[in-house]
């Protein structure tokens, strides 16, 4: 899941296309659930990884993506202690939580 910030107000028509599937003159994307989280912020999560994705997504709805944060890995969230480029050893109730495949949040809220 991605927190994303874009160059304006991203509406209900922008999430629908995001659920039905992008499909532009250059790109092709698999449905994803976007939950709109006010004026030029959304909740993204996807089931692809294709290059640059999220920002070709937006794009493609013609909205630019400012900011870009990854939130969650399938169903682990990532670390807020740790500081830029820093890591540490998952345990094994996260590495679990990573090969969970049936976990989608945005899906179970919407």
């Amino acid at each position: 899941m991605y927190q994303v910030t874009c160059d304006r107000e991203l509406t209900e028509e922008d999430a629908a296309k995001f659920a039905a599937g992008i499909n532009s003159r250059d790109d092709a994307f698999l449905p994803a659930a976007m939950k709109l989280t006010g004026g030029c912020t959304a909740l993204v999560e996807i089931c692809e990884g294709k290059y640059h994705q999220i920002k070709r997504m937006f794009h493609a709805v013609r909205a630019e993506v400012s900011a870009l944060k990854r939130l969650r890995i399938g169903g682990l969230y990532l670390d807020d202690n740790l500081a830029f480029g820093e890591y540490r050893e998952l345990t094994s109730k996260e590495i679990e939580k990573l090969t969970d495949s049936s976990f989608s949040e945005l899906e179970l809220k919407q």
